[in-house]
């Protein structure tokens, strides 16, 4: 189960990323503050990709084999992640999935700023609607309006950019107003085969 297996060192990598900036508020990414890291700040770069992703809310509709819920911190994602592939090798589900290497989804069901725990999944993605049984579960994730950036680079960037998603909204002329959750995250790439500073991350933000 090779492939899955890298879907999984993918997710493990941003758990440990995000873990590390979920005490960060986006008042203080925004603002370049004392209390928040240097690597937190925004390039030019990411500030005009944010501004035209913003403007271009786009819909977003795709099948996906999750996890149950779960309440922890980013620390625990290994261990839940473990579960679920032993459980898709169990079913027999990694036979069944057509890709050679499905984006890994890491979803978070709310904000995870300052919070000890909070809920979220883990998941793959899928091109059709498959029959898992429980503990997992196919959805179909969907949302009307929805952020889509495109993020190259390290996974330690990651909350800095959803803070910058959420602070551009205020000026948008998309009609949008406010971020919503779950937040989903398609790991597209392997860091081992492309490099820390190559590796793509789609974060789709809803919106309203």
């Amino acid at each position: 189960m090779n492939r899955l297996q890298s879907a999984t060192k993918w997710l493990i990598a941003v758990a440990v990323a995000m873990f590390a900036l979920a005490g960060v508020s986006a008042a203080q990414v925004l603002k370049g503050s004392e209390e928040a890291r240097p690597e937190l700040k925004l390039t030019t770069e990411q500030v005009s990709k944010i501004k035209l992703a913003v403007e271009r809310p786009v819909a977003l509709s795709l099948w996906a084999i999750t996890s149950q819920e779960f309440t922890g911190n980013f620390a625990s994602v290994k261990q839940h992640l473990d579960e679920f592939q032993a459980e898709l090798k169990k079913e027999g589900l990694d036979k069944q999935i057509k890709e050679k290497y499905p984006p890994g989804l890491l979803i978070l069901l709310e904000d995870p700023t300052g919070k000890g725990e909070f809920r979220m999944k883990v998941g793959c993605e899928v091109a059709e609607k498959l029959s898992p049984k429980a503990p997992l579960s196919i959805e179909q994730i969907q949302h009307p309006q929805a952020v889509r950036y495109l993020h190259t680079g390290r996974y330690a960037d990651l909350a800095n950019l959803h803070a910058g998603i959420r602070a551009n909204l205020k000026t948008s002329k998309a009609h949008i107003s406010e971020t919503k959750w779950p937040v989903t995250l398609r790991l597209l790439d392997d860091p081992a085969k492309v490099g820390e500073d190559k590796v793509r991350t789609e974060m789709v933000v809803p919106v309203s």
